[in-house]
This record gives structure tokens, sequence and C-alpha cells, in this order.
């Protein structure tokens, strides 16, 4: 292991230290590459761009903690809670700004267990799908409620009548997601909530991802299912700014039905020398930036260019689903009453998206992902090619002449030579400057399990086999049940990656797979 880095003893010069950000910085994603689905929300605008570098230049130092000494910031915090709470239907001053949805979500969890503890129930419990983001669980966690999570349907949605038999007397709050992230479908929230209210019951809305967005894309006469406080029992709703609604990281809303119940959430606190302390959310210093980013991005962008832009990730995605429709042999992610419709280019994209375990799922406004393997953290599974049948020979049932199990995956790839073995998932391996000199990101452990272990795991699930390490500590790796390869590409980044397992494919000993037409016998040409 590296020595611990410790404070230099002597500062270093500015042109210095410039130089050395820029390097590390070249490791990380370029989310204006198109390729930064979820962790940055790309405008396409240089002037929003721009403008949103100045103003956040401009407040990068001042602190939001005290709103009396900043006016500015006060001003436009509350003029971004109106404008949100307008296109969500809440009353006005009924709202806050967060850091980021996980902080809106914290705060919706945390006023439903004071509410339901005011209500007489000692202990409330949190009621999610299981496709509920991860956030209500660590809100669980750590503001001690119980977290009860319900299967969803075969549609990748809430399943209303499990939710119903999961309510009881201790239920504080009932969760839908518009959409969820895992399949980007919308709960059924009208019936969710008419649930809740019909027990006394708080209901939230978690519109993280499509709060910015689905109000635009129904404008657009796009088919919206109701999600926002025009349902009656919808109480709450967190939408993040920082995504459609194209500011900087990170500024989120969490907005109530009702003044009382926000106020639910304000901590006050005057039992200190240093006289009243207070605070609208769980921050106490705040950083004024993404206040004056959200409040700038809203104003720059309107509700016209809000609704240009819906129309471009609307045809984006249409032409996403159009394109994976017509590959020829690929299992395609979109049902097939969307793939009819996307021929005649008049589908409705929020409907469509891909396909994975018998269910059909769709994102709306999102591209939809490819079934080949879902991405994981430093792991790069290798795309599947298209299957073909496996012809039957003599010896077995199912069975090729040499007694293979008609059921196995062989495997042909278009463009690569005939010996290409069946390696279909590498986790890179290796030291980073992101993660700092000397230490393999693979083998850093989450959870007391290396993420090399984690990832060869997710890709091992989704069909991947084998797996192979590319790069890294070969006997350190293999302690964890991974074969690695050394790294013929090294410093060029995945694809490199992908070059050195794809090569080391080719000369794994391993029986692999290579079709062509059948021999006089019937049996396959290996």
């Amino acid at each position: 292991m590296p020595d611990p880095v410790t404070i230099p003893a002597h500062g270093r010069p500015s042109a210095e230290l410039l130089a050395e950000v820029a390097g590390l910085h070249e490791d990380d994603l370029d989310w204006r590459g198109g390729r930064a689905f979820s962790l940055v929300y790309n405008p396409d605008d240089d002037d929003l761009e721009h403008l949103l570098e100045e103003v956040g230049r401009r407040f990068l130092h001042e602190n939001a903690l005290n709103p009396f000494k900043y006016p500015s910031l006060l001003r436009m915090e509350q003029e971004v809670i109106a404008m949100a709470c307008a296109l969500l239907g809440a009353p006005p001053r009924a709202g806050a700004l967060t850091s980021g949805g996980t902080e809106s979500i914290f705060l919706a969890v945390q006023v439903a267990r004071d509410e339901a503890r005011a209500r007489g129930v000692a202990e409330p419990t949190l009621v999610t799908p299981s496709t509920a983001h991860p956030a209500f669980a660590k809100a669980a966690k750590y503001l001690d409620v119980a977290h009860v999570r319900v299967p969803v349907g075969a549609d990748g949605r809430a399943d209303v009548g499990a939710t119903a038999e999961a309510l009881d007397e201790r239920t504080g709050l009932v969760v839908g997601s518009a959409p969820c992230y895992p399949y980007g479908v919308i709960d059924p929230i009208a019936e969710l909530a008419a649930l809740a209210a019909e027990r006394g019951v708080l209901f939230h809305t978690d519109a993280c991802l499509g709060g910015w967005l689905l109000p635009w894309w129904e404008r657009l006469g796009e088919p919206v299912p109701p999600w926002d406080f025009r349902v009656a029992g919808v109480t709450s709703i967190s939408a993040d700014v920082h995504k459609y609604g194209y500011a900087f990281k990170g500024a989120s809303v969490i907005a109530y039905r009702s003044r009382d119940l926000l106020e639910r959430q304000f901590f006050w606190y005057d039992d200190w020398p240093g006289g009243l302390y207070a605070s609208g959310t769980t921050a106490g210093t705040r950083p004024a930036a993404p206040i004056v980013g959200a409040w700038t991005a809203i104003n720059r962008i309107g509700a016209d260019g809000y609704l240009r832009m819906a129309a471009t990730v609307r045809d984006t995605t249409r032409r996403f689903a159009e394109g994976i429709a017509a590959i020829e042999g690929w299992p395609s992610p979109i049902p097939r009453h969307v793939r009819a419709r996307a021929r005649r280019r008049s589908h409705r994209p929020s409907a469509g998206g891909h396909r994975r375990g018998g269910r059909r799922h769709g994102r709306p406004g999102l591209a939809p992902r490819p079934p080949a393997g879902r991405p994981a953290p430093h792991g790069v599974p290798v795309p599947r090619p298209r299957r073909r049948a496996v012809p039957r020979g003599p010896g077995r049932r199912g069975g090729g002449a040499d007694g293979q199990p008609g059921r196995r995956r062989h495997l042909r790839r278009r463009g690569l030579s005939s010996g290409l073995r069946s390696v279909l998932g590498a986790v890179l391996a290796g030291a980073s400057r992101r993660m700092g000199p000397g230490i393999d990101k693979a083998l850093v452990e989450v959870g007391g399990v290396a993420m090399a272990r984690r990832v060869a795991d997710a890709l091992r699930a989704g069909g991947a086999e084998p797996v192979v390490a590319v790069g890294g500590d070969r006997s350190a790796l293999g302690r964890i049940g991974l074969d690695g390869v050394d790294d013929r590409h090294p410093g060029e980044g995945p694809l490199g990656g992908v070059c050195t397992a794809l090569a080391a494919a080719e000369r794994a000993g391993r029986p692999a797979w290579w079709w062509r037409p059948a021999t006089s016998r019937g049996s396959p040409a290996r």
C-alpha cells in the first residue's frame, strides 16, 4: 500500500496544481460526449453553459446559512421554490430547495415519520415498491424507520394489490415513482395515493427524474398518467432541478400539499449561547452557487425552452427506438407493439423501453438500455452477439457431435476471427490517477467486498461467462476468484481494456464456438 497522504510541508505553485488537476481530470467522464446518462444532463447550449459557469463563479464563496446576510440568495431561492411549486401544482410557499434528490427524499420521510408520531404511531413504517430509489432505504436507516418493500408487477410498476396488503396501522408513508430508475416506468400514482388517503397516510411521489420533464412531456401531447398534486392523495413530491431542469449540481425541490407539512421539516434551536439557530432543510451551511444556478437556468430556458428541449429528448428517444428495432437479429429492447409503431414513426416512446426477464419497460424521454448487459462501475461488458439455434446432432438430446449441451450459448461475432473465445465480461483493474497512486480501483472494498468481485458477479448475473480482469495484481485478483490478463493497451482507458479482453479470449484454452453452415452429418463446425 502507498504511504498515506499528508498535508504538504510547503505550499505548491498554482500552475503546478492546475496542471495536476488537469491531468487527473483526463480520466473523468466526458459529460459532453453523450454517454453521461444520469450523472450530468447536458443542455447542449453553449450560452447557457457559460452563463451558469459565470453565475457560479460569482457566488462561489457565499454562504446560504444566513439568508438575512444575503438577500439576493433569499429572493432567488424563494423564486425557484415558487416556480417549482407552480409546475407541480403545490402552493407557492410549500416547498424547499435541497442539495439533491436524496436530501429531498430524506425530508419527505422525516416529515411523514413525525406526522405519524403526532397521530400516535410510535414506530411508523415506510412502504415502497421494490423499484423505489435506494435513497428511501437510506432514509429509513438514518431515521430509524422500518422499510417495507413491495414486489412490483410484471410490467415493472408498483403492484396496487400487493401494496394494499402491505399497509397496516403502522404505515406512515407510501411511495410511488414517476418514473422509477430501474425501468423508467411511472407507477400507478392515483391508485397508490388513494390507498394512502383511505387510511389517512401521507403519500410521496418521487419525481426526482421526471419532475422537470413530465410536465413538458404532457404539454407536447404525449400520454402521461397522473402523478403530481392534481392527484388528491399526493402529499409530497421530490423533483431535481439539476436533471431535466438543466441546472448544475446540486439543486432539488421538495414540495408539499400544505405549508403545515413543510414546517415539520424546519429546525429551531434557541437553547444555545450563540443565539437562535434555525434551518429549513438538513444542511446548515449551504453553497450559494446551486441556488443561483437553478434560478438562472429556469429563467434562461423558460417555458418555451423547456418545451423545445423536451421535444428534442422525445425525438431522440424515437430515433433510438427505431434504430434498435431495425437491427436485424438483435433482441429488440422495444415491445413488439411499440416496434410496429416505430416503423410507422408514430409510436409513443413513453410506452417503449427495454425487455428484461419477460417484462416490458420504458423510460420517458430516455434512450432504452441495450439488453446485452447492464453497465456496472469499473466493469465493461463486452456486447453479447446474436444467438442462433443449436443444430441437434448424434449423441444426446439437443447436443452436437461432441456431446455439448444444446442449450449452451454458442456465439458468433461478425468481423472477428473464427478463433474467438467466449469471453463476454471484462473487469478493468489496475491503478488510476483518479483513485491515487498505487491504489487498484478493482480491489477497493465496498461493504467488505472488493469492487471487482461485485462487478464480476453483476456481469455473470447478466449472462457473461467467463469474466476476466484486465490489468492489476493478478495474484490479488485470483484470491477473489478472478482470472487476470495483462493490459496490452495501458493508458488507453476502457476501450483498450476491452481490446485486451477480446485478444485474450482468442488465446483462451477452453472450447469456443464459431458458427458456419452445418456439416453433412448435421453437426456444428467448430
